[in-house]
Order: structure tokens, then C-alpha cells, then sequence
């Protein structure tokens, strides 16, 4: 069997224009629980599970004192505002391109379940990607990898050159760090040093394609 690649797409913010929308959520449930933080504050966390989000904030003492509290709150003003959240311009037109050129396709997202079903009636992706996964299918939250590699695991006794789309600075940063799967082809474009990047942007033809060879992407 020749080998194929496996696509894994985060949902909520890269997909789904959400995060602005989870920043709010939090403040507003920071708010009911007398603690007020800035939002630019709680913007930066926003790809990190809830779980996590109190202590990176707060410290151990929020955590303790209104955890549970607050993600209860924030889960209540999230539902408030999942009318206002929309697909991103493109986003379902990439799901179907994934699929036409016969790439796997699982979206993975770390939020709640009820939320989830939102987004893929939003993105009218039930029928166009092979599964998906919720906060509930994994042990440990985002930035820890738990969630790629459930998204991976049915999978896993197929050979694929996996390839992963993640938009959160929280969501990717630990993953690079260990080296999972997912991101075996981000770090060469993402690590460069600062001035051999602005040696290519100056020779760039189009924002998307540099003269000369390129390197074909895993979704190509």
C-alpha cells in the first residue's frame, strides 16, 4: 500500500473565528467571580485548555478558590456568543480540497462536545471529513499533545506522513518542543533566523510562492 497523508486540523480559532469570542467568555466569567483581568491577557491563553487557564492566569490560589466555577461560567458564555462565532473565509473550501486530492482528514479541537457539533454543522464538514475529536477524548489538554495524538491513533497501523494545521500560539508551542508528528514540517520555516527570513520576503514574487524550487507540502 502506498503511503497517504493524514491531514489534522485544530477547529475552534482556526476554522472557526472563535477565539475573540473565548477571550470574552472568560473575562465575562472572571467578572461574576469578582476578578478582572485584560482581555489582551486572556487572548494570549486562548488555545489552552480550560483546565490550565485559571492557574497560567491567576496562579495556584485562582485555581483553587473558582476554578471549577469559572469554567463552568465560561462554558455558560461561551453558548452565549456560538451564534457569533463563523468559519473563517476558506475554511470549508480547504476540507473539501483536502478531500478531493485523497488526503485523510480528521479535525481535532480540545473544546466541549456541544460546541464541536456546532462548529462542524457551521463548516458542513459531517460528511466531508473521517472523524473528529472533543475535549472529552483526551486526558490532558492543549498545549500537551494528548489531543493530536488521539486524532492520530485510529490511524496509527496505516502508513501516512501526517500534517497538522493548528492556529493558537498555546496549541503549538509544547508540540514543536517534543517533536510530534504533526509538526515534523513546520519547524524549518518557523525556526529560521530572523535575517535569512527578510533575505527571502524581499525576493518574494507572491506572498505564497518564493522563485525557484520550492518544497512541495504534505497536502499538495
Amino acid at each position: 500500500m502506498t503511503d497517504s497523508t493524514i491531514a489534522v486540523l485544530d477547529i475552534d480559532g482556526t476554522l472557526v473565528d472563535s477565539n475573540y469570542q473565548h477571550a470574552l467568555a472568560w473575562y465575562r466569567a472572571l467578572r461574576s467571580v469578582g476578578e478582572t483581568y485584560p482581555v489582551w491577557r486572556l487572548h494570549r491563553l486562548i488555545g489552552m485548555g480550560g483546565d490550565k487557564q485559571p492557574t497560567a492566569l491567576g496562579g495556584e490560589d485562582l485555581e483553587h478558590r473558582v476554578g471549577d466555577q469559572l469554567r463552568e461560567q465560561q462554558g455558560k458564555e461561551a453558548d452565549a456568543l456560538l451564534e457569533e462565532m463563523a468559519p473563517l473565509p476558506g475554511a470549508h473550501g480547504l476540507l473539501v480540497a483536502i478531500r478531493k486530492r485523497g488526503h485523510r482528514l480528521v479535525l481535532a479541537s480540545s473544546g466541549q462536545q456541544r460546541h464541536v457539533d456546532v462548529y462542524l454543522d457551521k463548516l458542513h464538514a459531517r460528511d466531508i471529513a473521517e472523524d473528529w475529536t472533543a475535549s472529552a477524548d483526551v486526558e490532558a489538554s492543549k498545549p500537551a499533545p494528548d489531543l493530536l495524538q488521539v486524532a492520530l491513533k485510529s490511524w496509527a497501523r496505516r502508513p501516512t506522513r501526517p500534517a497538522s494545521l493548528w492556529a493558537t500560539r498555546c496549541g503549538t508551542s509544547r508540540r514543536r518542543k517534543r517533536g510530534d508528528a504533526g509538526d515534523r514540517r513546520a519547524p524549518r520555516r518557523l525556526r529560521g533566523r530572523r535575517a535569512e527570513g527578510s533575505r527571502r520576503r524581499r525576493h518574494l514574487r507572491h506572498p505564497w510562492r518564493p522563485p525557484g524550487r520550492t518544497r512541495r507540502h504534505p497536502l499538495a
